[in-house]
């Protein structure tokens, strides 16, 4: 009984550094790899970024803890099952949040050069940029939300599986 709840605690504890390690790499970022513009704005590449950290094998040092001791079913193994696939479409959401952002900055040089030669008049020029920047912004949610799916799914068969 005292080494179940020792393993326990010890699964507990691998829990939490996971969670700062995650927390530091959603806020933070990548210090530790050093990746280039070109990596961020390269989807494979972007998403290559997300899928390994040390965060990842405290998680799953925890998991296993928790299957072996609680039980695959139990209710907190599971609620690790849902943090771990929670913190990789965490990973992806801000790599394509990046992404997006990268993407913008480079095309508004080229759309405002456009809408000038395009449309004489400054109102006609303005909605132009507007309407640009929106469907932009609507592409870029509309992939992130795919993206975040796939990533959830994937995980999902993953986990299901373990």
């Amino acid at each position: 009984m005292k080494d179940k709840d020792n393993t326990i605690k010890l699964a507990r504890d691998f829990r939490k550094v996971a969670g700062k390690y995650a927390q530091y790499k959603w806020t933070e970022g990548y210090d530790e790899d050093n990746y280039s513009l070109l990596d961020i704005f390269n989807l494979e590449a972007s998403l290559e970024v997300c899928s390994r950290g040390p965060a990842d094998y405290y998680y799953e040092t925890a998991l296993d803890l928790f299957s072996q001791t609680l039980g695959r079913y139990h209710q907190e193994t599971l609620g690790l099952v849902r943090e771990i696939i929670d913190y990789h479409v965490n990973n992806v959401r801000r790599m394509m949040f990046e992404r997006s952002m990268v993407t913008a900055v480079i095309l508004m040089l080229p759309l405002m050069l456009m809408s000038r030669g395009l449309f004489p008049s400054v109102p006609e020029r303005l909605i132009a940029l507007y309407g640009c920047c929106i469907c932009l912004f609507l592409y870029s949610k509309v992939e992130e939300k795919l993206m975040c799916l796939i990533e959830r799914h994937h995980y999902q068969r993953i986990y299901k599986n373990k």
